[in-house]
């Protein structure tokens, strides 16, 4: 009814007098004709106005309720719940007007606002600090799925909207539509995923070892020293096809003494590195080789013209931890050793490599060395000794010098210590102590006029 409406009752003729506007009249007739029925009669009426609540959710709540307590409802009932949505009304019809008390209590404890947490979908921006938001979002789409793709359903007068999760790249960071509640425990779960990663902390010495007639092959001679205990490193394995070992924490000192009373060595690059767990560290000792790729001639023209690609050489190693429990890691390793030599093709310009590759896979201790070798290069040096002057006489010459060709074979060795760093102060730590340690290999190569390529 408007503001000037008003009804009157007339208990004696059983009439109801109304009293307003004329455009208003015939709703309230045919609403009287609606509950002037045998089915009202004898019943209480009462129409409830919901601020928050949905009426279709308010008729099953009520239900339940009374259906708890022992009630029945229905037309044989004690209640009859009519809920109408468009206008967010609901009509209860009960046959114990005594009854109704109790049902607005009921209905006023249920029809109250969303708590903060859940009263309006928003808008969030996660800016992730140590992993890719793209490859987080996708876990949270898989994990939120349902919500995702739900319909928009109303909640009171409000529509729910689906829940939304994008990944925006550039900013790193993941945009999240949702209700305050599901960003909670959204949060929680990308906080747990966007832990700071651990990282792997790796030492290398790649030594060039000279081999000779009492020395064949220089890893199965670690292999002989390791089994009779002779530099402590503890309990020495070898692991798979390719000559490996890996050996107990110990120190390159003893090890490369060693080394140095059978043999010429020399230490051709020392790199250390800090790689994120899964990720893969390149160590490259050497230079690119430039190649003709390609030369023509303008159409048209005398101009020509020549395209040149550069190619990597010497020692390439990869290796890509992944961390497991217990500190142990397991390293994939990939290690190469190319050289450039002078064409035997024909083709004008254009080196021929030789390359030799190794790969294995192992699973190690955080701090234990492995030692990867079997990669054996032959070369022929030739040398001219002569008598001066009378040497470089034309044909006469040969008379007053000699030449003569020796065999050399090395052998190229790689020791590698993973080590697991949990933080940026561990792998500092960790750097510091292998820059003592290289101050220390150094004199004791150096002492036995050894070579020192310092990386």
């Amino acid at each position: 009814m408007t503001g000037i409406g008003n009804i009157v009752t007339h208990g004696d003729s059983n009439y109801l007098i109304l009293v307003e506007h004329a455009s208003n009249m015939a709703k309230l007739l045919t609403l009287i004709k609606t509950f002037d029925t045998p089915f009202f009669a004898g019943k209480a009426v009462r129409i409830y106005d919901f601020k928050y609540a949905d009426p279709r959710n308010m008729a099953k709540d009520l239900t339940t309720i009374v259906q708890s307590l022992g009630g029945k409802v229905g037309n044989e009932g004690e209640f009859n719940f009519i809920p109408f949505t468009e206008s967010n009304k609901m009509i209860v019809v009960s046959r114990i007007p005594e009854l109704l008390a109790k049902l607005d209590l009921w209905i006023q404890n249920i029809d109250v606002p969303p708590s903060e947490l859940e009263e309006d979908i928003k808008v969030y921006v996660y800016k992730v600090q140590h992993q890719k938001a793209d490859t987080i979002a996708p876990v949270l789409t898989q994990l939120y799925s349902e919500k995702m793709s739900a319909q928009p359903k109303p909640f009171g007068k409000k529509q729910l909207e689906a829940m939304k999760i994008i990944a925006d790249p550039k900013t790193n960071s993941i945009i999240i539509k949702a209700l305050p509640s599901d960003y909670k425990s959204m949060k929680a779960i990308i906080e747990a995923i966007d832990a700071t990663p651990q990282q792997v902390f790796i030492e290398a010495l790649i030594i060039e070892v000279g081999l000779n007639s009492s020395l064949d092959y220089g890893t199965e001679w670690l292999w002989d020293m390791g089994q009779t205990q002779l530099f402590g490193f503890g309990d020495m394995k070898r692991t798979a096809e390719t000559p490996t070992m890996i050996f107990e924490k110990g120190n390159f000192e003893i090890l490369l003494d060693i080394l140095a009373t059978k043999s010429d060595v020399r230490i051709l690059s020392a790199p250390h590195l800090l790689v994120k767990d899964e990720q893969s560290a390149n160590i490259q000792v050497g230079s690119e080789v430039p190649i003709l790729s390609s030369s023509g001639q303008q159409a048209g023209t005398t101009v020509t013209f020549e395209q040149v690609q550069y190619r990597d050489t010497g020692i390439i190693l990869t290796v890509t931890p992944h961390i497991a429990e217990n500190d142990f890691i397991t390293l994939d390793i990939k290690q190469e050793v190319s050289d450039a030599e002078t064409t035997t093709t024909g083709v004008s310009d254009s080196p021929t490599f030789s390359t030799r590759n190794a790969e294995t896979s192992l699973v190690i201790k955080s701090g234990h060395t492995v030692s990867l070798g079997g990669i054996i290069q032959q070369k022929d040096e030739k040398s001219v000794s002569k008598i001066p002057l009378l040497g470089d006489i034309p044909y006469l010459g040969n008379l007053f010098k000699s030449t003569s060709i020796k065999n050399t074979r090395t052998e190229l060795l790689m020791l590698i210590t993973p080590y697991v760093a949990n933080n940026a102060e561990e792998a500092d730590t960790l750097t510091d102590a292998f820059q003592k340690k290289l101050k220390e290999i150094e004199p004791l190569l150096t002492q036995r006029n050894m070579e020192v390529d310092k990386y």
